[in-house]
């Protein structure tokens, strides 16, 4: 597994709390959009299913969510499911008691800025993650 320790930086905090609370579900969709990586959700139920916390998981393991590349992102519920898009955009209909064609016009409302969201905040951590991983293999090679 490589280094998965790269935190966003500099992250004001409406942002934070806007792919904290509800927005992240976006956020994972257009990471999964962008590398194809698994979607991961922490479920909640009280007494239906909603998403409590949605991030991505690399082929590495490493999990990527709004405040970078971690180990493991902060646990908001302890059950946790993964799910391919459509099962994911299935989920969240159903759990909001809208449409599959609802949730994606939302999405496709909420892609643009979860984008630059991504190019701003991630691309920069993503950056440093493989500057840190390239100097520990050097350094392991000596």
């Amino acid at each position: 597994m490589s280094n998965c320790g790269s935190m966003v930086v500099g992250l004001p905090d409406e942002i934070s709390e806007k792919y904290s609370s509800g927005g992240c579900v976006w956020l994972a969709l257009a990471l999964h959009d962008l590398y194809g990586w698994q979607i991961v959700a922490q479920i909640e139920r009280d007494p239906s299913a909603w998403v409590a916390h949605a991030f991505v998981r690399r082929p590495d393991g490493c999990e990527v969510d709004v405040l970078g590349v971690q180990g493991q992102v902060d646990i908001f519920s302890p059950e946790e499911a993964t799910f391919s898009r459509c099962d994911f955009v299935r989920f969240l209909a159903k759990s909001n008691d809208v449409s599959v064609g609802d949730i994606e016009r939302e999405y496709l409302t909420e892609k643009p800025e979860a984008l630059r969201f991504i190019e701003r905040y991630l691309w920069p951590a993503f950056a440093k993650e493989n500057r840190l991983n390239s100097f520990a293999a050097k350094k392991h090679q000596s």
